[in-house]
């Protein structure tokens, strides 16, 4: 399980920058190539992005938005994760959050609503979700509160860019002034705070980028979709070992389903633990906002206590990329290595 962007690829606020050249989609072929492999690729990006991408690798499972749609090996479908609770919650729909029929007459009208949003610029944004519009349901509601507060900040920003998805909206700033971009985005955070108090929604500060999304969507559900589709194909036993990587706080969650459940392998790691997970606490906070801090680490918690209907394999391996502090058991120092990680698995194969 591979996160793409940071971990195979440099992170970039447009998507065409960060599109697979020759050498990577070759690396990528070559994992797949072993049928014992189970390749699956995760990216923040909506869905058509990484179709465009990877949609051409039939043996790649695709993860889009971070888990909150799949794309199994050798189907052309997407399956939604999101839980039913989600779908059934009535601060989605009219009568709690003003009805939403499209994205991209959404982002026409942000003008009148932060009238230092040029028309044209909102005319950049409905031409940029055109394609995702009718996948938007009326569940995705909360978008009317919070896109023009994200177009206020894209006008005042210059070099930043804002993607707008189906569970998520990305404020991209890797192509701003440092200084200005990290300022802006210190108060897109304090502007956002207020409605995580009321609306159904986690606001995050990735690297270089400020992202809104439901808290419902995680990479461990993901992964734990990925693992129950290989027990219903009776694959999970053929599994030798289970690797994952990523490069942020929003993949400690998938770190830890992969943790060892076994009582002597837990022993022996406790000491280490406590003191790494009480300093990825306090990394969570500088992560996430204040609000939205206390949705993400109970997702995480969560995540301890949910029960496996398989045993997991005996080799785990979980890996950041970067020396920083996290719930994965090893780290790469970047991204070359991380490639070098991969070219190893090609290398045992042959």
């Amino acid at each position: 399980v591979i996160d793409y962007e940071s971990v195979l690829i440099t992170a970039q606020s447009l998507s065409e920058l960060v599109a697979p050249d020759k050498e990577l989609l070759s690396l990528i072929q070559g994992v797949c190539e072993d049928k014992g492999n189970i390749v699956v690729v995760v990216s923040c990006r909506p869905k058509h992005v990484l179709e465009n991408w990877l949609g051409h690798i039939t043996e790649l499972v695709l993860c889009a938005e971070s888990g909150a749609f799949v794309r199994w090996q050798g189907e052309r479908d997407w399956t939604s994760l999101l839980p039913t609770s989600v779908l059934n919650d009535s601060r989605f729909h009219s009568g709690g959050i003003p009805h939403v029929q499209s994205i991209a007459s959404l982002a026409t009208s942000a003008a009148s609503d932060v009238p230092s949003v040029s028309a044209s610029l909102c005319s950049d944004i409905s031409s940029s979700t055109a394609n995702i519009d009718d996948a938007i349901e009326d569940e995705s509601a909360w978008y009317s509160e919070i896109l023009p507060i994200f177009e206020y900040y894209r006008e005042r920003t210059p070099g930043s860019i804002l993607e707008v998805g189906e569970t998520n909206v990305a404020w991209y700033y890797h192509d701003a002034d440092d200084e200005h971009g990290l300022w802006q985005a210190n108060n897109l955070m304090v502007s956002l705070q207020e409605f995580c108090n009321r609306l159904p929604i986690l606001v995050m500060m990735e690297t270089k980028t400020v992202r809104v999304r439901l808290p419902q969507v995680s990479k461990a559900h993901m992964l734990m979709h990925v693992l129950t589709k290989l027990a219903e194909v009776e694959k999970i036993p053929d599994l030798i070992f289970v690797m994952a990587c990523g490069e942020d706080k929003t993949d400690d969650d998938m770190f830890t389903l992969l943790e060892p459940r076994d009582e002597t392998t837990r022993k022996k790691n406790k000491v280490v633990k406590r003191q790494k997970q009480k300093t990825a606490r306090l990394q969570t906070r500088k992560m996430f906002s204040s609000v939205g801090e206390k949705n993400a680490q109970k997702a995480i918690d969560a995540v301890k206590e949910t029960p496996l209907p398989f045993p997991l394999p005996r080799y785990l391996f979980t890996c950041m990329v970067g020396v920083k502090m996290t719930t994965a058991r090893g780290y790469v120092a970047g991204l070359q290595e991380a490639a070098d990680l991969l070219r190893e698995v090609v290398a045992k194969k042959e």
